[in-house]
């Protein structure tokens, strides 16, 4: 599946419990049942506590390639909610949520903000300086390159309609699969 990243929108779609407005592909079973969620208000500080939890949670249960892949990827989807969408504001949350299965991890990423059309987003590789001129432009930091980072490390990136939750889907290479299950057998 990695060979076929892709991005798509993600429209009202069923409940799954124990969060709703989350699509699942088959119920969690074992260790890898259920989900993992935590929320902190908007301030840096508590989102690098979110941050550590992340890299503590996929280096105790992932392989080490796919673990630099996520910490990376929560890292760059989390300073955006906090940034973009939630503007800093301490009175607006950030939820992070984690669900391990046998063969992929999904992170969903929720903030307050108002979202943003991340379709419209230009390939900031295409014009490096142009993207930097722009930006300056805009009174925006440099950079620009976060979301196409993001495509870059998870098989697929699947945005609400709004633009202010994101599920970051990362598949496990196929001679993990088995390695993950057996592993998980030890808790039981």
């Amino acid at each position: 599946m990695n060979s076929s990243r892709r991005s798509r929108a993600w429209l009202n779609t069923t409940a799954c419990a124990p969060t709703p407005r989350i699509p699942t592909p088959s119920a969690p079973t074992g260790r890898w049942g259920g989900w993992i969620e935590l929320t902190a208000n908007s301030r840096l500080e508590q989102f690098r506590r979110l941050q550590r939890f992340s890299d503590a949670l996929f280096s105790s249960n992932l392989p080490k390639n796919v673990c630099e892949d996520l910490k990376m990827a929560v890292e760059e989807v989390g300073r955006n909610a906090v940034e973009w969408g939630n503007h800093f504001d301490p009175g607006k949350q950030v939820q992070i949520s984690y669900c391990f299965f046998d063969d992929r991890v999904i992170i969903k990423v929720e903030d307050e903000g108002e979202g943003f059309a991340h379709s419209a987003l230009p390939d900031p590789t295409r014009d490096p300086v142009g993207t930097m001129k722009q930006r300056v432009d805009a009174g925006k930091r440099p950079g620009g390159y976060g979301v196409f980072l993001i495509h870059k490390l998870v098989d697929e990136t699947i945005y609400n309609e709004k633009g202010n939750v994101v599920l970051l889907i990362k598949y496990l290479p196929e001679q993990e699969k088995g390695q993950m299950a057996e592993e998980a057998k030890r808790y039981f």
